[in-house]
């Protein structure tokens, strides 16, 4: 009995071990991740199986048009590759999973597909390396710059560039509006790789020459110690507004040529500015320049309404016809006389050379002029006494110590100064401090 049993089982050993053989389950892949570029493109990936397989993708997000499968999404044992195709992809990065199963069991291998976006792709290489350290030293996420950081950014800011710094790859920020630079050492600014920027600003900034031809969308500039000698805007017909402003720690300003669209000038402590062009900017409408070293200024193609000066050396100023409001103090020039035009209707003048004032038609309704060389005020041919509501003549020395104010009796009639304490008073609604003599 126990022989016969020992033969049956000899018979039957080859058979289960033919079976065994058979039914063996092996898959083996040969990559686990594939990583594609934003171009996109073709794919192998190798295998070996011990029998029929098939492969399935599936997306982590969205829709799955931009993978397929080209050749092998089924097999036999003989088959061992299979190609993956991967569509350009215009945004962010993307992923899919790639499951390859053995048919009729629960083995499966999966390969992780990973592919960079257009938008994602790293651009940190195509800048100026001191452009993309100040970049990161702010916005230190990931450690790189996106296509997509280039695309979106309307405002940057920039700190310490050397000297050597090329501004390679601005070119890269479409979007770019609003530039500022901070403590940046520029030998050479041009700015023409930015078109569409519209305010450009300096700050603790050594500059040599600053070209902005190119900048036809600038509408701001600002200064703020910054060494730049001359600055000439003539051709940027966008340009409304050009501040400086300074201290002791740069030199300043030499030279300003202002173009026809420039609205508003502003310059403070900018002592070394002498030179001050407005014959183009007929569009401005506010100026203010304070402890400035402008002699001459011709402002009479301007439409400026209000004009203020405080500590500046003029020897000439033109003023525009439309000017309604003019305010001097301490002119260290030698500025001899103003001609005012007929719109003019407060005027504050003190400390300057002036020994002249021509108020042509004009009416002012306040007129203060307080220690400058005028002699006299000659209103015999103006209307300015009825006008007036406000006189203010302190420490004008006149001739002899005697100051005059001229009238015609014969248009102005009801005309009289009276004296009151210390205050001459004029047809009970002007009112003169300080005069010497009025006769």
């Amino acid at each position: 009995m126990l022989s016969r049993t020992l033969k049956v089982f000899c018979f039957l050993l080859p058979c289960l071990l033919s079976c065994h053989k058979a039914g063996k389950q092996e898959l083996v892949v040969q990559e686990t991740e594939i990583e594609g570029s934003w171009i996109g493109g073709e794919f192998t990936i190798s295998l070996q199986a011990s029998m029929p397989w098939n492969a399935q993708v599936r997306v982590s997000s969205g829709n799955g048009d931009w993978i397929s499968i080209l050749s092998g999404s089924t097999g036999l044992e003989a088959d061992n590759t299979m190609v993956v195709r991967l569509q350009e992809n215009p945004g962010h990065n993307r992923e899919a999973t790639l499951t390859i199963t053995l048919t009729g069991t629960f083995e499966f291998k999966q390969v992780h597909i990973w592919q960079e976006g257009y938008l994602d792709e790293d651009m940190t290489d195509e800048l100026d390396p001191e452009v993309a350290a100040s970049w990161l030293m702010q916005n230190p996420r990931w450690g790189r710059i996106t296509r997509n950081d280039l695309l979106t950014c309307e405002s940057l800011s920039l700190f310490d560039l050397s000297p050597s710094t090329t501004l390679q790859g601005m070119h890269l920020f479409p979007a770019l509006k609003q530039l500022n630079l901070h403590r940046c050492h520029l030998a050479d600014a041009d700015f023409g790789e930015m078109p569409g920027l519209q305010s450009l600003s300096f700050h603790s900034c050594t500059l040599e020459r600053l070209d902005l031809s190119g900048n036809t969308a600038l509408s701001g500039l600002f200064f703020m110690d910054t060494s730049l000698k001359a600055l000439d805007v003539r051709q940027n017909a966008a340009l409304r507004v050009v501040e400086f402003g300074f201290s002791s720690f740069y030199p300043d300003i030499e030279q300003v040529l202002l173009g026809p669209g420039t609205e508003s000038f502003y310059a403070d402590h900018a002592s070394n500015l002498k030179v001050l062009d407005c014959s183009l900017a007929d569009k401005l409408d506010f100026l203010s320049i304070n402890n400035c070293g402008v002699q001459r200024l011709d402002l009479k193609n301007t439409r400026l309404t209000t004009l203020g000066f405080r500590w500046v050396a003029l020897d000439e100023l033109l003023l525009p016809p439309g000017l309604k409001t003019l305010s001097i103090d301490h002119c260290t020039g030698s500025l001899p006389r103003l001609d005012f035009g007929e719109a003019i209707q407060q005027i504050a003048i003190s400390d300057t050379s002036i020994a002249e004032l021509d108020f042509g038609n004009s009416t002012p309704t306040s007129l203060n002029c307080g220690y400058n060389q005028l002699t006299h005020l000659d209103f015999s041919h103006t209307s300015i006494p009825s006008s007036l509501t406000y006189f203010y003549f302190p420490g004008n020395p006149g001739k002899d110590g005697v100051f005059e104010i001229r009238v015609s009796p014969a248009d102005f009639p009801s005309f009289q100064a009276t004296y009151e304490g210390r205050n001459w008073k004029i047809d009970d609604r002007t009112i003169i401090t300080h005069i010497v003599s009025c006769p």
